[in-house]
C-alpha cells in the first residue's frame, strides 16, 4: 500500500465469558460476510465489485477478528472507509427498528428499506454467541488508519441482554418459519400467469399470499382441477380462487404449490 493511503478495517470484538461454540463463530461470521455483501451489491452502482470480508488478523484474549474488504475494481471508486461506515449504519438501522423506544411495537413501525427478513435472520445470527453467553458483549466497529484527518465512526456494541431481546424481536417480526413441505386448505391463491391449456404442466404460477408474495409454480393435481379455473366465464386473473393443496419448500422458500382442489372464485376488489 502506498505511503499515506487510506486502510479500513472492520474489527469484530466478542468478549466472551465461557467458550464459544466453532459452530456459532462460523455462522456468524458467514451472517455478517453475506449481509456486508448484499449492503455493497444493493448500496452502490459502478463495475462488478468482489464485495466479500476477509479475516486480516486474529488475536487471543477476548475474540478479536480484523475483516478487511477486497472491493477489486470498486476500490478505485469507494473508499472502504465509507463504505464500511455505511455498512455499520445500515446495521445499526436493522437494530434500532427491531429495538425501538420503549412501548413502541415493532409491527407499529413503518418498516425501513434496509430492513428485510434476510437482513433480520443475518442480523439474529450474528449475535447467536453473545445472546447465548449471559454478561459478553459484542462490538463491531471501524479502524481507519493512513489519514491525514481523525476519523471517527460510532461503534455497535451488542449485550447479552440486548442480543436476546434483538433475537426476541426478529421472531416476531419473521413469524413463525415455513414447513418443509405440508398440506393446506381453505387458501387464497391470486394468478400471475397461466396456459390456457388444461393439460399443460408447466408455465402455471400465482401467489398464496399467507407462504409468499412472490410467484411460485402451480402444479394442478388433475385436468379438472385446472379446468375449474380455466373454463370460468369471468378473466381467471381477476378473480382469488380459494383452494386445497400442498405446498414444497427449498431453502425455507415456497417453491411449489400442488392444487389438489378448487373450491370458489371470489372477485378481487
Amino acid at each position: 500500500m502506498a505511503e499515506g493511503s487510506e486502510q479500513a478495517q472492520l474489527t469484530v470484538r466478542l468478549e466472551n465469558r465461557r467458550p464459544v461454540d466453532v459452530t456459532d463463530l462460523g455462522q456468524m461470521l458467514l451472517a455478517l460476510g453475506t449481509e456486508y455483501e448484499a449492503f455493497v451489491v444493493a448500496r452502490f452502482e459502478g463495475p462488478p465489485v468482489n464485495a466479500r470480508l476477509f479475516v486480516s488478523r486474529a488475536e487471543t484474549g477476548s475474540i478479536l477478528l480484523v475483516l478487511q474488504g477486497l472491493l477489486d475494481q470498486g476500490s478505485f471508486i469507494l473508499k472502504h472507509a465509507e463504505v464500511f461506515a455505511g455498512f455499520l449504519a445500515n446495521l445499526r438501522e436493522i437494530i434500532d427498528f427491531l429495538l425501538p423506544s420503549k412501548g413502541t411495537d415493532v409491527g407499529a413501525k413503518k418498516v425501513p428499506e434496509a430492513v428485510t427478513p434476510a437482513s433480520v435472520e443475518r442480523i439474529s445470527t450474528i449475535v447467536e454467541p453473545v445472546a447465548k453467553d449471559g454478561g459478553s458483549n459484542l462490538t463491531l466497529n471501524v479502524t481507519v488508519s493512513g489519514n491525514s484527518a481523525p476519523v471517527y465512526i460510532q461503534p455497535i456494541i451488542i449485550s447479552s441482554e440486548r442480543a436476546n431481546a434483538l433475537q426476541n424481536s426478529a421472531r416476531r417480526f419473521l413469524g413463525p418459519p415455513l414447513p418443509s413441505s405440508g398440506s393446506f386448505k381453505g387458501e387464497l391463491l391470486q394468478l400471475h400467469q397461466m396456459k390456457g391449456d388444461i393439460k399443460a404442466k408447466t408455465g402455471d404460477r400465482g401467489i398464496i399470499e399467507k407462504f409468499s408474495t412472490k410467484p411460485v409454480k402451480l402444479h394442478f393435481m388433475t385436468p379438472e382441477v385446472k379446468a375449474a379455473i380455466v373454463d370460468q366465464q369471468d378473466n381467471p386473473f381477476r378473480m382469488a380462487y380459494v383452494v386445497d393443496g400442498e405446498m414444497g419448500t427449498i431453502g425455507g422458500e415456497p417453491s411449489l404449490y400442488k392444487i389438489q382442489e378448487v373450491h370458489d372464485a371470489i372477485e378481487k376488489s
